[in-house]
């Protein structure tokens, strides 16, 4: 075997375990991150279910059975902020759409309806700052079914329901 030869394939050799490195980061940033995710997902869904967030879920389903716009500073944001954050972690790639979809879809659609009022007046307040609740407003587009429909007798089935919880 002649320098030449040796060099090529050395060469050959150094590509392919350079490409193989590469197959190698790729496929541990993808793992990664579908672990992040997932991670992501579970603790939501843990805030979601916990005592305190239903607690907060009913006292603003209380709130906004007869919402105007004069009570509108008694209105606690703590289901819309926990809404908000899991549009960042959506718009992120933090929580993939069928996680998102299977586990916040059907209350985040009813909870951005039944609190249009409030968020359209907030942002009125806070000088047509469009992009208050605009992360969870977006989430919402993109996980609402096609062709789903939430009338007024939706939502109040809806905050009805949350009113009773536990």
């Amino acid at each position: 075997m002649t320098l030449e030869h040796a060099t090529i394939y050395l060469a050959i050799f150094t590509a392919v375990a350079a490409g193989g490195t590469f197959w190698l980061a790729w496929e541990s940033r993808k793992s990664s991150y579908r672990q992040i995710g997932v991670q992501t997902w579970l603790e939501l869904e843990r805030r979601f279910d916990s005592v305190e967030m239903k607690q907060a879920r009913r006292k603003l389903a209380h709130q906004l059975k007869d919402y105007t716009s004069a009570k509108h500073s008694k209105i606690s944001e703590t289901v819309l902020n926990f809404f908000e954050s899991a549009g960042i972690a959506y718009k992120e790639g933090l929580l993939g759409e069928e996680l998102a979809r299977s586990s916040f879809s059907f209350h985040a659609c009813r909870w951005w309806e039944a609190s249009r009022a409030y968020i359209l007046q907030e942002q009125k307040r806070h000088g047509e700052d469009t992009t208050l609740y605009e992360d969870f407003g977006d989430m919402v587009l993109k996980l609402r079914l096609p062709g789903e429909v939430i009338d007024d007798d939706e939502i109040r089935r809806f905050l009805e329901d949350e009113a009773k919880l536990d």
